[in-house]
């Protein structure tokens, strides 16, 4: 079975592609750039496509049979991940596995989380089989801060005090895997949460223990979160994620029992711990 994987060189693509051929299936890695297809790993076949050129859509959906789409921190998402999944299903494929956002449509007006809801809406109308998994803020974005709160005794993930049930990437990983092995996961749609609810705070505290080092969550977070990615990313989606982190900020994104109860459905376990993922890259 020939699936495959857009943003294939990303964090969760490249845990979704070794649980797909451990499980026996053929990913294909989807990649703009060709150097990232040229280092896949020895016996990962890669494909040339680009989100924007939609001139390469049609060779690099040749044969497929099913779709992971991720779709990638690009302008206009919304409108090219639908011609995308259009042009997918017009070619074949069989069944998409989409990657959506936690509880997407109570925040539709930050551009990337507004994207995915589209994108879910265009694949919940297309009568073609679909999953759709929907996780929350990764514990793996954390990789980008737990050094320099080490160091400078600051954690700078502007995630407020409400709370979120961030996620492991690996346990999205293998719910998109386990959608594409498994006929009883088409046409539905699972959240993707952690055990417990975390604030700024609570991180904060978490990172303390663990690294035996006094860590704070800033006030100022967001101001100086800011100030570190601006040099690093475009403006646009600066601002694209400004606007997330001050929803987090402002109402937190937590699971509620039931969707707990939904995703192991999916994942067939409880969720990974945040202090796991910690001690994990100590």
């Amino acid at each position: 079975m020939k699936v495959l994987v857009t943003s294939g060189t990303g964090k969760v693509a490249q845990e979704l592609i070794k649980l797909l051929k451990e499980k026996g299936a053929e990913p294909i890695v989807l990649s703009h750039t060709q150097s990232n297809l040229e280092s896949l790993p020895n016996g990962i076949k890669g494909v040339y496509g680009d989100f924007n050129d939609s001139s390469t859509w049609e060779k690099a959906l040749t044969g497929i049979e099913k779709l992971c789409l991720i779709t990638p921190p690009i302008q206009n998402e919304a409108e090219i991940g639908t011609a995308f999944c259009k042009k997918a299903l017009e070619m074949g494929v069989k069944h998409i596995v989409f990657l959506g956002v936690h509880d997407a449509e109570k925040a539709p007006h930050i551009p990337h989380i507004g994207a995915k809801v589209m994108i879910k809406n265009f694949l919940m109308n297309s009568g073609k089989p679909f999953t759709i998994v929907e996780p929350n803020n990764f514990f793996q974005n954390d990789l980008w801060f737990l050094e320099a709160a080490k160091t400078t005794g600051e954690y700078l993930q502007p995630l407020g005090q409400i709370g979120l049930s961030r996620v492991d990437l690996r346990d999205i990983a293998e719910a998109m895997a386990n959608a594409v092995f498994h006929s009883k996961h088409e046409f539905q749609i699972y959240p993707l949460v952690g055990p417990e609810s975390l604030t700024g705070d609570k991180i904060a505290k978490i990172l303390s223990e663990i690294y035996n080092v006094n860590i704070i969550y800033p006030a100022d977070c967001l101001q100086k979160w800011e100030t570190m990615l601006k040099p690093m990313i475009p403006s646009w989606l600066l601002d694209d994620w400004r606007e997330m982190y001050l929803y987090f900020m402002e109402k937190g994104l937590k699971a509620t029992p039931v969707q707990l109860i939904q995703q192991e459905k999916i994942l067939n376990r409880p969720p990974r711990k945040y202090e796991d993922f910690v001690k994990e890259n100590v």
